[in-house]
C-alpha cells in the first residue's frame, strides 16, 4: 500500500521550515543546522496542520503498541519497549497509530541509522495497524578541491542508501520479510557564500525520506 505521497511532501518540507526556521533564531549565516527535536515538531505541525493527521510526539514504545492490534508470539528483543518514537502519526477513530517516524540528521551509514530501522522493521513485524515506518533525514556536504558538494553530497546519500538496503536484505537479527523499502530524496540546495565580491560554494543540503511499509496485512 505504501506511504501517501503528500504525507512525504509535507515531512520534506518541514524538515525545510526547520532549516530557515533556525536560521533566523541564531541569524548566524556559517551555522544553521537545527536539533532534530526542532525538525520533528516542524514535521508534526505540518503533518496535522495541512493533513491533518493526529500525531504524538516522542510517545512510549510499549504504550503506542498497546494501542495496536498486535500479532501473537514476543516482541523481538531488538525492540526496546521503554525507547521512543520521535513521532506516532494515527488513525481514525479507534484505529490506533498507522505509522513511525524517526527524524535524524545523516553523515554516513551509523549506528543510530542502525538502531532506527531495527526499531521501525521490528515494530512493523509486531502491530498489525502500523503499516509503515519512515528515516526522515538531513544531510550536508562540504565542498573538496576536486568535487563540488552537490557531487560529493549525492555520491554519499547514495552509498547510504545503498548500505540501507544490504543492511535490510542481509541483518540477521530482525525478520525484514514481507517489507518494501523505497527512497524519497528532496530537492539538493546548494547555498553560496560571498568573498571580496565574489561567491564560493558553502554547502549542498537535502532533506530526505526511507520509507519502509509492509507488503502483507494482517487484519
Amino acid at each position: 500500500m505504501g506511504v501517501d505521497h503528500r504525507l512525504i511532501i509535507e515531512i520534506i518540507r518541514g524538515l525545510r521550515d526547520a532549516e530557515e526556521s533556525y536560521k533566523k533564531w541564531i541569524t548566524q549565516n556559517y551555522w544553521n543546522e537545527p536539533p532534530e527535536f526542532v525538525s520533528t515538531v516542524s514535521i508534526a505541525n505540518r503533518l496535522c496542520e495541512n493533513l491533518e493527521y493526529a500525531v504524538t510526539l516522542e510517545d512510549g514504545i510499549g504504550g503506542v503498541l498497546k494501542n495496536t492490534k498486535q500479532r501473537p508470539g514476543k516482541t523481538k528483543s531488538s525492540l526496546n519497549r521503554s525507547g521512543r518514537f520521535d513521532i506516532v502519526v494515527w488513525g481514525e477513530e479507534d484505529y490506533g497509530p498507522i505509522g513511525v517516524i524517526e527524524v535524524k540528521k545523516v553523515r554516513n551509514f551509523s549506528e543510530p541509522v542502525k538502531s532506527d530501522l531495527h526499531r521501525i522493521c521490528s515494530t512493523l513485524d509486531k502491530s498489525k495497524t502500523i503499516e509503515w515506518g519512515l528515516l526522515a533525514f538531513t544531510t550536508r556536504w562540504w565542498p573538496k578541491k576536486t568535487l563540488n558538494s552537490y557531487d560529493r553530497l549525492t555520491t554519499k546519500m547514495d552509498t547510504v542508501f545503498e548500505n540501507i538496503e544490504d543492511f535490510i536484505a542481509n541483518e540477521r537479527d530482525v525478520d525484514f520479510s514481507n517489507k518494501t523499502i523505497q527512497r524519497h530524496p528532496g530537492d539538493v540546495v546548494v547555498t553560496w557564500d560571498y568573498d571580496s565580491g565574489h561567491p564560493y560554494e558553502q554547502f549542498a543540503w537535502r532533506a530526505e525520506v526511507i520509507e519502509i511499509s509492509r507488503t502483507q496485512h494482517f487484519l
